[in-house]
């Protein structure tokens, strides 16, 4: 076997046994027939290396360049979880959460874990706890009269606002910031939800805001508008790093 990946495995084993309950032997085994998975699907063509009779057969798991990365991408980083606020009262049926789901998925391509809080649904109920458990978030809003929603102003006033002094709790963490607007408004409301982020310590990286405007067409559907991946990309990857 591989010195290089069986330290490689010996240390993943500690890190995922230090997040589960499960025992140590356990967690090495899935640990292996997570990266078998993982050969299969980053690189199809290694495929007939994989010897599924031999689980010590860790040649094409090593090919793929990372024991690790393999994990996480078929995963996800227990550990780095980014969390999703939709703010429109719309809810499931709203443009925001369909932008949002896309950022979601091509955050998790990324290796780290998503989950959506729907203010419609649940308003600020345990966000304040929700906040302090993720690594970065991505909130999506409607604009309403050149700002942002009333939810996302809820969020604001009754959850946000008990993060805007020592300890300062969230600092450091990264947003991205969606705005869906029908004709005009969406810097305007990024701003409007960027500038009480930042005095939390919360941070906006290159590239972390998008809005949509429904009365541009021609930048809508399949234009730049719709590159909405990449927030979930940039937030992704400051996590990571």
């Amino acid at each position: 076997m591989d010195n290089l990946v069986q330290e490689e495995i010996n240390r993943l084993t500690r890190d995922f046994t230090s997040v589960t309950p499960k025992p140590k032997s356990l967690v090495r085994q899935e640990l292996i027939e997570l990266c078998r998975i993982a050969v299969v699907e980053v690189l199809p063509e290694k495929k007939e290396q994989l010897d599924k009779t031999d689980p010590d057969n860790y040649g094409a798991c090593y090919a793929i360049g990372g024991f690790n990365d393999a994990a996480m991408k078929i995963k996800g980083n227990p550990t780095k979880i980014i969390l999703g606020i939709c703010g429109s009262p719309l809810g499931e049926k709203s443009k925001c959460i369909e932008l949002l789901d896309r950022a979601l998925k091509q955050a998790r391509s990324k290796g780290v874990s998503t989950e959506i809080h729907d203010m419609s649904v649940s308003g600020t109920v345990l966000l304040k706890e929700r906040l302090k458990e993720a690594s970065g978030f991505i909130i999506a809003t409607p604009v309403h009269w050149f700002n942002v929603s009333v939810l996302i102003k809820q969020f604001i006033d009754e959850t946000l606002y008990d993060f805007s002094d020592e300890p300062y709790e969230l600092e450091g963490k990264p947003v991205g910031i969606i705005a869906v607007c029908n004709e005009d408004g969406g810097n305007q409301a990024i701003a409007n939800i960027a500038m009480p982020l930042n005095h939390c310590g919360v941070f906006v990286p290159p590239f972390g805001t998008l809005f949509y405007n429904r009365s541009m067409p021609e930048h809508g559907e399949g234009g730049w508008q719709e590159e909405v991946e990449w927030i979930g990309k940039v937030v992704a990857d400051y996590i990571a790093s």
